[in-house]
């Protein structure tokens, strides 16, 4: 039996909401990426990353 296990890293806002942070695969995630030939989140990244860091794409 074959088990995948992940770890969320979750922090909270200034206004006590919870905020993704991001997420542990068992393994190495640059190794997914590098296989999937993208992102980890894939066309959601940009968008992922904006909501986190506002000045991202700035």
């Amino acid at each position: 039996m074959s088990y995948t296990a992940v770890a969320w890293d979750i922090g909270v806002d200034p206004d006590a909401e919870p905020v993704l942070i991001e997420c542990n695969f068992r393994g190495a995630v640059w190794l997914y990426q590098l296989a999937a030939g993208q992102p980890l989140f894939g066309d959601l990244t940009s968008e992922l990353l904006s909501s986190i860091r506002p000045d991202h794409g700035a």
